[in-house]
């Protein structure tokens, strides 16, 4: 019991910057990498607006009506090739 006392007391009097060695054992000649929690989070950048697109008018359909000649055209186009 005495020895985890001894432990607990150890871990959280140890400094966060030994704790964040990745080597125990550094041969180079440059220190090593300078821990990630140091460093800033990197933030996201705010989603631009959205944005503002008219819907069409609807109020000029004349809804039963054939439409156009254009769309005549292709529906009777569609007619002949379904006859195959």
């Amino acid at each position: 019991m005495r020895s985890l006392l001894v432990i607990l007391i150890f871990l959280t009097l140890a400094e966060p910057a030994a704790a964040c060695r990745r080597f125990s054992i550094w041969h180079y000649n440059f220190p090593q990498p300078p821990c990630p929690i140091d460093s800033p989070e990197a933030q996201a950048a705010p989603a631009p607006p959205a944005p503002d697109i008219p819907l069409p008018d609807l109020t000029e359909i004349i809804w039963g009506e054939t439409g156009d000649v254009r769309l005549v055209a292709i529906g009777k186009l569609r007619l002949l090739g379904s006859d195959r």
